[in-house]
């Protein structure tokens, strides 16, 4: 699904149907039924030659495949995609192999919830995107575009392990909106080409609600107006939003402003 505005594909990966239906039911909690595009698969091998990087924005597997190694499974997901957004569920004690094998994001089977696995889809799709960015940045040639990225939460504390970061510090980007009929200034820390996370309001919107969101990408200029639909609050002034209905013009506004800030200023 190439369709910024259709549904977002989610490879399952689990031996188990039991798992792969647990996942599926989890993501499903707080979102429409047509917000994700499951397919699914039983062993390793059969999700590497399901793998289609303009169709699977994420893969979440289970870190006890019947017939790869993780390290051979995400080695076999890279040949096929330089940028592989994959999410790991395991045992606890794996999570440094499983990080080190090039998993974006792990959470302990144990701890898993709606939420936790929500987050972790939020921040792996990020940093996806991020990833092809800072590739685009480097190369003539293009890369794949994701299907949709979301904008990056701070991983939940219980149960997941985010990959290290590393990469230019965060954004300072002026954004206006208005909250119950009044003006509210805040600023977006973490931009993506489907959403935000932003702070500094004096007010947070209620979770669910659509709002008009101004983004001040360049100084000087028009802001770009977009609709925006909040999906959490992660602070006593934060919260993330979801883009919604964005154009192609819009996407590549976006785009170029990401690839500016990757490479960031002159020497």
């Amino acid at each position: 699904m190439e369709d910024a505005s259709g549904p977002l594909g989610i490879l399952l990966v689990a031996n188990l149907s039991e798992m792969r239906t647990i996942y599926r039911g989890l993501l499903s909690m707080y979102t429409a039924g047509d917000r994700y595009a499951f397919s699914e698969a039983e062993t390793g091998q059969d999700a590497v030659d399901r793998f289609d990087p303009k169709t699977h924005a994420c893969v979440i597997a289970s870190g006890n495949l019947p017939d790869l190694t993780l390290e051979t499974f995400l080695g076999k997901l890279r040949e096929r995609s330089a940028v592989v957004p994959a999410i790991v569920v395991g045992a606890p004690e794996a999570r440094e192999r499983a990080l080190a094998a090039g998993a974006m994001v792990y959470l302990a089977e144990e701890l898993l919830a709606a939420k936790t696995l929500s987050r972790a889809l939020v921040d792996t799709l990020a940093r996806a995107e991020s990833e092809r960015v800072e590739q685009s940045a480097r190369s003539s040639e293009p890369v794949a575009e994701p299907t949709r990225v979301s904008v990056p939460l701070e991983p939940a504390r219980a149960g997941i392990a985010p990959a290290r970061r590393s990469g230019p510090p965060p954004l300072a980007i002026t954004v206006d909106c208005a909250i119950e009929g009044r003006r509210a200034r805040g600023v977006a820390d973490v931009l993506s080409g489907s959403g935000a996370h932003v702070q500094g309001l004096s007010a947070l919107p209620v979770v669910g609600v659509t709002l008009a969101l101004r983004l001040h990408l360049v100084e000087g200029s028009e802001p770009l107006e977009v609709a925006a639909r909040v999906i959490e609050h992660t602070g006593s002034d934060a919260f993330s939003v979801a883009f919604d209905g964005l154009d192609r013009r819009k996407r590549e506004l976006l785009r170029v402003r990401l690839a500016k800030d990757r490479k960031g200023p002159p020497a």
